[in-house]
């Protein structure tokens, strides 16, 4: 099976297993508040890894970013609101606190939508932020402008709450 490269990790597919650890660092509210997840206890995330074991096309995707030598998982990588009709999908992530600020989510994010051209054949990979996750946002459509010719951004309001959008069309992206 073909994974996402990210320098300095062990990159696999979600499983089970996972949920504890996961669950460890993403339940914590400093990282929901930067995340579209609103699970809070083990069973939540259980049945978040179980919609990632469909074969449905249009199921989401989930990988486990372990540091090399270690079996501690400290950030995931995946895609949600994916359409295999229109080959699109929204990246997703979230990075244990105790990662935080080491570009982990920019290389996850990078090496994931690569993939998702690559392995999956989508035209489309888009991510859109939180007000309070702008920063994050800022670092991955710096590294996908400066390695993608056609890349776009917008910015603009949904609600009460802000929003920027990131898009890379794969006809650009290499």
């Amino acid at each position: 099976m073909v994974l996402p490269r990210v320098p300095g990790f062990t990159v696999r597919p979600i499983e089970l297993a996972d949920a504890a650890s996961w669950a460890s660092y993403v339940c914590l509210p400093e990282v929901r508040q930067h995340t579209s997840s609103t699970a809070t206890t083990v069973a939540e995330i259980e049945a978040e890894i179980a919609r990632t074991l469909s074969q449905e096309p249009n199921t989401p995707i989930r990988f486990v970013l372990l540091p090399e030598g270690s079996a501690t998982i400290v950030a995931t990588v995946g895609f949600h609101t994916i359409s295999a009709l229109f080959g699109t999908a929204e990246v997703t992530y979230d990075v244990a606190p105790s990662h935080w600020g080491m570009g982990i989510a920019t290389s996850a994010c990078l090496a994931a939508t690569l993939w998702g051209f690559e392995v999956k054949a989508w035209h489309r990979v888009h991510r859109q932020q939180r007000c309070c996750q702008t920063r994050g946002l800022s670092a991955f459509l710096s590294v996908l402008a400066s390695s993608a010719k056609g890349f776009f951004a917008t910015s603009g309001s949904s609600g009460a709450r802000p929003r920027t959008t990131g898009y890379i069309p794969r006809s650009q992206a290499t």
